[in-house]
């Protein structure tokens, strides 16, 4: 009974095979579809937990001494850029002579009083290209 069983399936999956074959195919590419859907969301919550491990380590950081400096550094120099660019704009527009900005005139007279106006040259001729 076995081997006429086994013999009528073989002959029913022979004589409807191309039906079969496309729903197996079919399946098959499904089945593809969700691997690949399933492995882009692992790179992407990846990512997502590398991303999350970085800012843990930026808010640590930046409840140090140095953490707090460095975002002090950041404000002052977000400040004299936004300055820099309105005071180039308004010389554009009026046509103006570009003098030297107040935070390049204090640099230059904390050097010059402190005494470090050989150092700065020998800094500048060291790193000028």
């Amino acid at each position: 009974m076995s081997s006429f069983v086994c013999k009528t399936f073989v002959v029913h999956c022979t004589k409807y095979k191309p039906f079969t074959s496309f729903f197996f195919n079919f399946s098959r590419i499904l089945e593809l579809e969700d691997v690949e859907a399933y492995e882009e969301l692992s790179r992407q919550l990846y990512l997502e937990l590398v991303d999350f491990q970085n800012t843990a380590e930026r808010i640590e950081d930046s409840k140090t001494l140095k953490g707090r400096w460095f975002n002090f550094l950041g404000y002052f120099f977000s400040l004299y850029c936004a300055y820099k660019i309105v005071m180039c704009t308004v010389n554009i527009i009026f046509d103006r002579v570009g003098k030297k900005d107040p935070i390049t005139l204090a640099s230059e007279i904390i050097v010059t009083r402190m005494g470090l106006k050989s150092m700065l040259n020998f800094g500048l001729n060291t790193f000028h290209l």
